[in-house]
């Protein structure tokens, strides 16, 4: 199954959006996630999400503070996963 870096990018916000973050509070790709609240278990949650929607896994060994940044970097690198062979 094909996915595209914004299908990604669209279920992590949607998941921030509907589950994880309060409806006052606004972002976008590029900001930063920890000073909003987001902690593990939300990454979690979005990367649950992302493997039961788009079936892309995100390995442990990427969890690194530049991979877990921001919607778009975490879009990035899961994208990165999912073009891997």
């Amino acid at each position: 199954m094909s996915v595209t870096q914004e299908q990604l990018a669209e279920t992590l916000r949607s998941v921030l959006v509907d589950q994880i973050l309060a409806p006052s509070i606004q972002f976008d790709g590029s900001t930063h996630l920890s000073p909003l609240g987001v902690d593990s278990m939300s990454y979690v949650r979005m990367l649950l999400q992302v493997e039961r929607q788009h079936g892309v896994t995100f390995p442990d060994e990427e969890m690194t503070p530049e991979n877990l940044a921001t919607v778009d970097s975490l879009a990035a690198a899961l994208f990165r996963i999912a073009q891997a062979p």
